[in-house]
């Protein structure tokens, strides 16, 4: 059964809906709904301060992406978490096995979180190993109970969807770069270019080895056109994406240019300190994605700068679509903003099945479903786990779908007065009311 990718975002809120059908190189893909609606401005980005205009923002917006986008052939929904709600790091710890990483993990990084340890849902995964010195690198993900229950509960509020996953948007984008290039050994970096944020993910042989996120988003170049040159936010961001021409053209170049800047001096950060580890490191290509990824000739900013080949990302790159329902010129220009949700709606529900609560596609014991995915000793382990999950699961989150009608139970021939019995061919009323079959405690 599909699942719609939500990316709620503090500009516009993103959906997709996909259906796969076959494995491998027999794999189809095909678009069924896809939708963008704008945030309201300034309501998402205060999430910590008031919670509840933010949680009926986001179901809001789930509510008119599907119905004005015919998302109605899904029923499950898929979000995932980003900025000050949650916590990505690397950490070394003691070589232990993934089995064992979750009994010992709150232990290792109660160090590493700035909340106390039962008010988050922490997860890690193994990315390698030292043998020599005992030791392991452990990409450690915790996230807020308090805001994800909150995320469940805007889902809930939509009456028609059910909550399937709370994933980390720098992981989902990943799933979606690896969805497309399954059995990639590169080094590359994927950078999400958000409204408010900007995330960092640089691959080292095909797995995720830094992730990084920095508040420099392309809502600051949109505030900064406007305070120059006295416009409206839409003014600003159509000049912002070259649809309109600011006053002066040169003035408005060294806005966006300081905030390009930014970007190639954080990423330049991220390679210094993936370099700190792995010396002989250099990337093969860094692929853009989100809607600031649009913005004219960023692309060839950072591929003068960085030397190494820059591409934008499109999802639907290799997925099937019908013309009459989608303007594929349009499919082209919205990809890039659709990373995250297309790395979330590519999740099935039977994969996240013993899920717990951010979304790894693995059993209590640890191990994945059978062909879900590839080993976790493989370089390049596929990662729709997506983190955050506790060592115990929350009330609501008992696999209860499929769900099925109850059963009725059928009396017993003998229990009824006037039924035929396999052993009385015809059995009289009682005298008295038969005592209750039920074994005593």
């Amino acid at each position: 059964m599909s699942v719609i990718g939500y990316d709620i975002g503090t500009f516009a809120a993103k959906a997709v809906l996909l259906n796969i059908k076959g494995k491998g190189s027999s794999r189809q893909v095909h678009l069924l709904g896809l939708g963008l609606s704008q945030m309201p401005p300034g309501v998402m980005s205060q999430w910590e301060e008031q919670p509840v205009p933010a949680r009926t923002a986001m179901s809001a917006a789930m509510k008119s992406l599907l119905k004005h986008c015919k998302l109605n052939a899904g029923k499950f929904a898929a979000l995932s978490l980003s900025g000050d709600t949650m916590i990505i790091k690397k950490i070394t710890m003691p070589i232990t096995s993934q089995k064992e990483l979750r009994k010992s993990l709150a232990l290792e990084a109660e160090q590493y979180i700035p909340y106390p340890i039962n008010e988050v849902i922490i997860d890690g995964h193994i990315l390698s190993t030292d043998d020599r010195n005992g030791q392991m690198s452990v990409l450690l993900v915790a996230a807020r109970k308090e805001v994800v229950y909150s995320y469940i509960q805007a889902i809930s509020v939509t009456k028609v969807l059910k909550p399937a996953v709370i994933d980390v948007d720098a992981l989902a984008f990943y799933n979606a770069y690896d969805f497309h290039n399954p059995d990639s050994r590169d080094n590359v970096v994927l950078m999400d270019l958000g409204a408010s944020l900007m995330h960092t993910t640089v691959l080292y042989e095909g797995s995720p080895h830094t992730i990084k996120e920095e508040s420099i988003g392309g809502q600051r170049i949109t505030e900064d056109l406007e305070d120059a040159f006295e416009m409206s936010p839409d003014e600003a961001e159509a000049v912002k994406l070259g649809a309109a021409q600011a006053p002066n053209p040169a003035e408005a170049a060294e806005v966006v240019d300081r905030i390009v800047s930014n970007w190639i001096a954080a990423l330049d950060r991220a390679l210094d300190s993936v370099r700190a580890e792995i010396p002989e490191y250099r990337p093969a290509r860094i692929l853009l994605a989100g809607g600031s990824a649009l913005l004219n000739g960023l692309a060839g900013q950072f591929q003068s700068h960085f030397g190494v080949q820059t591409e934008i990302f499109n999802p639907f790159r290799d997925v099937k679509f019908n013309p009459k329902k989608f303007d594929p010129a349009y499919i082209d220009y919205i990809g890039p903003q659709m990373a995250v949700s297309f790395g979330l709606a590519i999740r099935k529900v039977e994969t996240i099945w013993w899920s717990r609560l951010i979304s790894c596609p693995s059993r209590p014991s640890g191990s994945p479903p059978a062909g879900s995915c590839r080993s976790p000793s493989s370089p390049s382990w596929w990662w729709p786990w997506a983190s955050a999950c506790s060592s115990s699961r929350p009330p609501w989150w008992t696999p209860r779908w499929p769900t099925s009608r109850p059963r009725r139970i059928p009396r017993t021939p003998s229990s009824h007065p006037w039924r035929r019995s396999p052993r009385r061919p015809w059995s009289r009323p009682p005298s008295s009311p038969p005592s209750s079959s039920r074994p005593t405690p």
